[in-house]
């Protein structure tokens, strides 16, 4: 017998031996149709075929590889079992996902996976199960066209997937709506016994809920890796390229990401030392050594989850509350960049931020002492000074030295302190400005308000400054601003005048000129309603509340 023969024989017996060991492993019963899903009993291993395409091997020897079922993948796929039958993913970016642009930075697969899976099925693909937050991005972030069987959805960068309207499959193995609706699970569930997920039609598209025994389709995503920039900060700090992926209340916020949660100071510092341009959906962020970071206007999520102001506001919590019930958030849009602070509750964009490893290794040094921070001894010549222990110095009838060192004290300081004018309040604000009590009786027009005060029409930056120094008290009808010194001043909400002559929003919301201009037509007023407070522009034309101020 030739040695061709041989091997030929040894072949054959090696793949008879293989196909024994696989029949011997009996499948449950009630087998589920090829194409169909499987269940954790059923699963064996799992292939990443040439195409990318991740398949199940089930233990009948059933493979899914692209969007059919067959008895063999392409010769180059890898198999990888899992613990405890569940699937591992690769962490790094492979072959066959697609970057959209999306703010959060989320990778979306470019095919489904091989067959349909009810919920329980699902949530063993882990993490590449895309979020009802990922979903809610993907529906309101990208372009969505209905190509006749399914959606093209193109993200802001011009990248695009493919969803297929494959319909889904009922707990009695029935396909509905094939080739008419898209049904994809999400990972978040929704109470014990239903789970949110995507489902679409040709003029359709939602989030919904419903039973976790349907049998749809899943599309997986995967997470860019985690990079932070230097943007030349004089903190030092780092902040991250993208956005975390959702929205999230302010207690979500601070659970999560804790120490990594920028603080008002941080977002202030961005504000005030960087270079901020308006891109038509968001901000591209440029720092004094010329990096930048772009700050999408990813709008915010209200109750019931509908979103709001997506592409035309962005709103970034801080980790800084401000009181019991709000905290300090970062809020934007086309006309100006702005520190507010709203309800807790209010789900919001966040950008992440990290120490500089540089700058923290350089502080943990012993810092030099400069010389005009050491006390001197009057008296003495530090060059010449001896060492060995000396006789006090007699009194003399001289008077005694006064040496003073660091900064003089300021004028102000060292002069004696004006009384401050009737109807007027010192909050002790760090300018020294003055608030008068009340208001100026009735609504102005910008023209009216700067020809009538000028000078003592406050200016933004003073608008500003109580905004930030003061603690703001909603108390039904108005806010009390609290100064540092403990002293107050109310601000009622007055509501505004409108061009029509009607007044609007009496008692729920404030509206205050200011002197700056902002361009042709418009100035800036403080604006303000329960939730929040916050320097907008306005048309000239409108009539608004007036509080005057005066310098010390």
């Amino acid at each position: 017998m030739s040695k061709m023969k041989v091997r030929e024989l040894l072949l054959f017996f090696m793949v008879c031996l293989m196909a024994l060991s696989i029949n011997a492993q009996r499948c449950p019963e009630q087998d589920f149709q090829v194409g169909t899903g499987v269940t954790s009993e059923d699963i064996g291993s799992v292939r990443i075929p040439a195409n990318g395409e991740l398949a199940l091997m089930t233990n009948n020897n059933a493979v899914g590889c692209g969007n059919s079922m067959s008895q063999e993948c392409p010769s180059e796929s890898l198999s990888l079992v899992g613990d405890n039958g569940q699937r591992k993913v690769t962490s790094a970016a492979p072959a066959g996902f697609v970057d959209l642009g999306l703010p959060s930075g989320t990778l979306w697969k470019n095919k489904n996976e091989s067959g349909f899976f009810t919920y329980y099925q699902a949530v063993r693909f882990g993490r590449n199960l895309p979020t009802k937050d990922d979903f809610e991005e993907l529906k309101s972030v990208c372009k969505w066209s209905w190509t006749g069987s399914g959606y093209k959805v193109t993200g802001p960068n011009g990248n695009s997937i493919y969803l297929p309207a494959t319909g889904w499959r009922d707990p009695r193995g029935d396909m509905n709506l094939v080739g008419f609706s898209g049904s994809y699970w999400s990972s978040t569930p929704n109470g014990s016994e239903i789970a949110w997920y995507l489902i679409f039609y040709s003029r359709e598209l939602s989030i919904a809920y419903y039973s976790r025994r349907y049998g749809r389709s899943v599309r997986l995503v995967q997470n860019k890796p985690d990079r932070f920039v230097d943007l030349g900060l004089p903190s030092g700090k780092l902040w991250k390229t993208e956005n975390e992926s959702g929205f999230f209340t302010h207690e979500e916020a601070l659970s999560r990401f804790g120490k990594n949660l920028p603080s008002k100071e941080d977002l202030e510092e961005l504000k005030s030392v960087c270079k901020w341009s308006w891109t038509g959906s968001g901000y591209k962020v440029t720092g004094p050594n010329g990096n930048s970071i772009y700050l999408p206007a990813a709008g915010f999520r209200g109750s019931g989850n509908t979103m709001y102001y997506v592409g035309s506001d962005g709103n970034y919590w801080s980790s800084t509350p401000n009181g019991s019930e709000n905290a300090w958030h970062l809020t934007f849009y086309s006309g100006g960049v702005d520190m507010g602070y709203i309800t807790y509750n209010r789900c919001q964009s966040v950008r992440l931020v990290q120490d500089n490893p540089k700058t923290k290794e350089e502080s943990s040094q012993e810092p030099a002492i400069p010389i005009e921070d050491i006390e001197p001894v009057v008296g003495e010549d530090p060059e010449t000074k001896d060492e060995s222990p000396q006789e006090p110095a007699a009194p003399t009838a001289a008077p005694p030295v006064s040496v003073v060192w660091g900064n003089p004290k300021t004028k102000e300081e060292s002069s004696p302190k004006r009384a401050v004018p009737a109807g007027f309040v010192d909050l002790g604000l760090p300018s020294g400005k003055l608030w008068k009590d009340k208001n100026e009786s009735g609504f102005f027009t910008y023209d009216q308000a700067l020809s009538r005060f000028g000078k003592n029409l406050p200016t933004k930056e003073d608008f500003e400054e109580l905004k930030l120094e003061c603690k703001w008290s909603w108390t039904g009808s108005g806010y009390k601003v609290t100064g540092s010194n403990g002293n107050s001043i109310y601000l009622p909400a007055a509501g505004y005048h409108n061009s029509n002559g009607n007044t609007d929003n009496v008692g729920s919301h404030g509206y205050y000129w200011s002197f700056s201009p902002n361009g042709s037509g418009y100035a800036w007023l403080l604006y303000f309603y329960s939730f929040g407070v916050y320097m907008i522009d306005h048309h000239h034309s409108y009539g608004q509340s007036v509080r005057l101020v005066q310098d010390k």
